[in-house]
């Protein structure tokens, strides 16, 4: 499989290894792009129910939002998880909707866990350690495009593709299982960029899962 470090498709020009990237995979990652444009921002209004629905997953309590649509719940709630890779361990939410009457007058959350507080508080030290050693070698003064060039080297190199892998959905296969898929590559890559100062988001399509970084693309390919 080849690795492909991509240039900002609004230019239409990439960066690579040294290798060909087939048309197929670049036409593969115009379409990706075109989902992130359509669906990656959230309104002015939707940014207090995004604090309230990240306040809810991080300290395990049941929030009131303020909407009482629950497809603008669901929306923002996709948002804060694509958003926080280190919320592994939420698998999903509970909405409770009260009425008065036929008319709803409130809209709660509370997440659904996967582990309870205690292994979560192990399973993010044992990724904080891991995570730090993996940025190792990355000197001081580096340009963004060397921290990029090193996290994508180092999860290509040193996880291997496994689609039955254990957690494959969340950071902790790669962090410590070394094993995982494309959505698992794109979410470390998120959550090491992110600790070195290089803005990334989550994108996740029909094809691939994808890491935007600011002004570049990076698809998280892995070894065969």
């Amino acid at each position: 499989t080849k690795n492909a470090l991509v240039k900002c498709l609004h230019c239409d020009t990439y960066l690579h290894d040294g290798r060909n990237i087939d048309e197929y995979r670049l036409l593969k990652l115009q379409q990706i792009y075109k989902i992130i444009e359509k669906d990656s921002c959230i309104s002015e209004d939707e940014k207090q129910i995004y604090e309230q629905v990240l306040k809810a997953l991080t300290e395990r309590t049941e929030e009131t939002v303020s909407t009482l649509s629950v497809e603008v719940l669901d929306k923002v709630f996709i948002c804060v998880i694509n958003d926080h890779p280190e919320i592994f361990y939420v698998s999903g939410y509970v909405y409770t909707s009260r009425s008065r009457g036929d008319e709803t007058v409130s809209l709660t959350i509370k997440g659904k866990y996967d582990y309870d507080e205690a292994e979560c508080e192990e399973r993010l030290a044992a990724i904080e350690q891991e995570a730090e050693n993996m940025l190792t070698g990355i000197p001081a003064n580096a340009t963004d495009y060397e921290k990029i060039k090193h996290v994508f080297d180092t999860l290509v190199n040193e996880t291997e593709y496994v689609a039955d892998a254990a957690d494959n959905q969340n950071i902790c296969s790669v962090f410590m299982g070394k094993q995982s898929t494309c959505q698992g590559y794109a979410k470390a890559t998120q959550y090491l960029l992110n600790k070195v100062g290089v803005e990334t988001t989550f994108v996740s399509g029909d094809v691939a899962a994808f890491s935007r970084i600011k002004d570049w693309c990076l698809y998280a390919s892995h070894k065969t």
